[in-house]
């Protein structure tokens, strides 16, 4: 190309950015909370403290999932996508292996208990636990190092998590959901915090109907004559729609099994 700025031409069809959209998603609704969560905790704070959360303006609903995450209301996370679109920026993410970068104990341990808080909230927000509500924690065998960092870090996780109480038992805890953090495993006791059998018929009646819209969706997509005929566009928002309602299908199941 003669109007070009360098003297050797290049192929640009070679640097052309692509992008798994699911697989993005599932990630931004997944490790945004959670930055969020690193973010507050290193200033201890709670999401309570925060006025306004304003997101990059990649895609409206995980604006919402964030939002249902962090069991906060949408007018308290700021959008303006319906204006101005997505903005493109490309950059290298860095890579702990590639990049040899190293943790240091200290900043191990402080991701740990975000993944902890981050799970903790998670749960209150899929089963509508009450943000005021205190709940106990509890845990029969985990690693020592597991156990040093709750010690290390109790008044924080008692007062951004709401946690009553975390405890060490070898009792078998009933009317309780199931929480993972890497490999330590917690039950969080849910008697007289919520009706367990409600929440499960609601989880129940939602997650049906989400079945049956993505079933919907998979017959239109199926239908060659609807595939023939409908414009690009109203096909693209179709895989969408059925990308979203899989997610939370996903989360809905999480959910019940939680309380399984």
């Amino acid at each position: 190309n003669k109007d070009s700025w360098i003297d050797d031409p290049i192929n640009l069809s070679k640097f052309t950015p692509k992008m798994n959209g699911r697989e993005v998603f599932r990630n931004a609704v997944t490790r945004f909370p959670e930055v969020i969560n690193e973010a507050l905790f290193a200033n201890d704070l709670d999401i309570d403290d925060v006025k306004y959360i304003v997101p990059h303006q990649a895609n409206y609903r995980i604006s919402e999932a964030i939002a249902k995450k962090l069991n906060v209301k949408m007018d308290k996370v700021v959008s303006n996508i319906h204006k101005y679109g997505d903005i493109l920026a490309i950059t290298k993410w860095p890579d702990e292996e590639e990049d040899n970068i190293e943790l240091s104990s200290s900043n191990i341990e402080i991701e740990w208990v975000i993944k902890f808080i981050s799970e903790i909230r998670s749960l209150r927000s899929m089963l509508n636990i009450p943000s005021k509500s205190m709940i106990n924690i509890y845990y029969n065998s985990i690693d020592k190092n597991y156990v040093d960092y709750l010690e290390n870090n109790k008044e924080v996780l008692f007062r951004i998590s709401k946690v009553e109480d975390i405890i060490n038992t070898q009792e078998e805890i009933k009317n309780s959901a199931q929480i993972l953090v890497d490999n330590a495993t917690f039950y969080v006791a849910l008697k007289g915090i919520i009706n367990i059998e409600e929440e499960l018929n609601r989880l129940n009646r939602d997650l049906n109907k989400l079945k049956n819209d993505i079933s919907i969706i998979d017959n239109k997509l199926s239908n060659k004559n609807f595939i023939n005929k409908a414009p690009k566009e109203v096909i693209k928002e179709q895989n969408i729609k059925k990308d979203v309602f899989e997610n939370k299908r996903l989360r809905l199941q999480e959910a019940i099994d939680k309380l399984k």
